[in-house]
């Protein structure tokens, strides 16, 4: 980001709602998303939206989850699971949260699903937010920074003693001494660098995001004003000697104070990124595979619990059979796969599905986990298997069993049932946030036991 070249005008976009698995045609969504036919075609290249060849018509799919930047609006996809209008901008918000941290694992490659690249590419535009809604709050606690000097005046300040003691004639008395002019000075706010370089900051930013913000609940457009009206002033229209990392630098060896350290990490996080000037394709906050932030949430839950040892595939192990000795054949390898800590002969296998539990699961979902457990090894008893789907309830729910239907369209009882387990799609991800929580992990292994 290069501040000689920072823009100061506001992108004031309409603000569209959208939820991914949404279909429309193509007419319908240039409409709906104010989007040229340039940006339509880059959405469908970018995987945003597919299309849906099952139909004749030319019906396209939402795929994405998070937040699209257009000339003339601003898309907030939320999840498909999120069905509450009062709780939609809090479900975006953890949904990019939840983006964002698997972003962090990946950059430390600690992620056990390598597969979305574009939960990877598009992570950088939600890093900026974040850091432009960190200043805003700062600016907002604190006001813009002031630099202070100590200018001698003639009289009503402070007096400087130890100028006065060094400068000055004293006249000495038994009990006192007495300066005959003492010297007066009085702190003096000016216009310094990190001032200017915070208010040119928050209107560039403003110029991209703040609509984002908005949308999101976050209103500091008075921050926002105050730091235009500052940069129109006069005196902040100077560019700073140095290179606002250098600038950054040099003032953060230099002070003590918490508060003047938080903001000057601030900016130098928004300065060490990207160029936004510079940015390429199309802008974005979120991912077309929110399934496997889905999948790497619950997992991180599972893996807080007591109970048993979980191990993932593909991602962790190269080869389960080696590690575990729970399945037979590498490919056929479900997400989890949990080992009793008391009793290492028992398994439960589970698949996470960022799926409807309401729905109906396809008869492709319901083999291919029946071949899971038929895979097992038989020194192992399955003694769970279950496709673990987002639900909006609080509590962990068991959502009855999906099985086979044969040809008369009666249940095929000749096959295992597969258990269907609801879980609490926004207490999964923050715990994915926040590292884990053992609480939910316990009870996630305990609905998938069968009775």
């Amino acid at each position: 980001m290069n501040n000689h070249s920072i823009p100061v005008s506001f992108w004031d976009p309409r603000i569209v709602s959208v939820k991914e698995g949404a279909r429309r045609t193509r007419g319908d969504w240039e409409e709906e998303l104010k989007a040229s036919p340039s940006e339509f075609d880059v959405l469908v290249e970018c995987g945003c939206l597919k299309r849906n060849r099952s139909v004749d018509e030319d019906i396209y799919e939402m795929r994405f989850v998070g937040l699209l930047f257009l000339a003339n609006s601003c898309v907030l996809s939320l999840p498909k699971v999120s069905h509450s209008v009062i709780q939609a901008r809090s479900d975006l918000s953890l949904a990019l949260a939840a983006v964002m941290k698997y972003r962090q694992l990946f950059d430390r490659g600690q992620t056990p699903f390598i597969e979305p690249g574009d939960a990877v590419s598009r992570g950088k535009w939600a890093k900026l937010i974040e850091l432009f809604r960190a200043l805003l709050n700062w600016t907002d606690l604190y006001g813009l920074h002031q630099t202070f000097i100590d200018r001698e005046i003639s009289r009503e300040g402070a007096i400087s003693w130890p100028e006065t003691i060094k400068k000055r004639m004293a006249l000495h008395g038994d009990t006192f001494t007495v300066f005959d002019r003492p010297i007066y000075r009085r702190r003096t706010p000016v216009i310094g660098e990190l001032r200017s370089l915070q208010a040119k900051t928050i209107v560039a930013l403003a110029g991209h995001f703040y609509p984002v913000l908005e949308a999101l609940g976050v209103n500091r457009r008075d921050v926002v004003s105050d730091c235009r009206a500052q940069i129109d002033s006069g005196d902040e229209r100077r560019q700073p000697a140095d290179e606002p990392t250098t600038l950054l630098r040099r003032f953060l060896s230099g002070t003590n104070l918490d508060h003047e350290i938080e903001l000057s990490r601030i900016l130098l996080a928004i300065y060490k990124s990207d160029d936004l000037s510079t940015t390429k394709g199309m802008r974005a906050v979120g991912t077309n595979s929110f399934h496997v932030i889905w999948q790497t949430a619950v997992h991180a839950s599972l893996l807080s619990a007591k109970s048993a040892s979980a191990f993932l595939s593909p991602g962790v192990v190269s080869s389960m059979r080696q590690h575990t000795g729970a399945v037979d054949k590498s490919w056929l390898r479900p997400d989890h796969v949990l080992i009793s800590r008391t009793n290492p002969s028992q398994v439960i296998l589970a698949d996470s599905k960022w799926h409807d539990h309401a729905e109906e699961f396809g008869s492709y979902d319901i083999g291919k986990q029946m071949l899971y457990e038929a895979a097992t090894s038989r020194s192992k008893s399955v003694i769970g298997n279950s496709m673990i789907s987002p639900t909006d309830s609080n509590s962990m729910i068991s959502c009855g069993s999906a099985c086979i239907i044969d040809e008369r369209g009666s249940p095929d009882m000749r096959l295992p049932a597969i258990q269907v387990i609801g879980a609490p799609w926004r207490q999964i991800l923050n715990a994915f946030i926040q590292g884990g929580s053992e609480e939910i992990g316990e009870k996630l292994i305990n609905t998938s036991i069968r009775s």
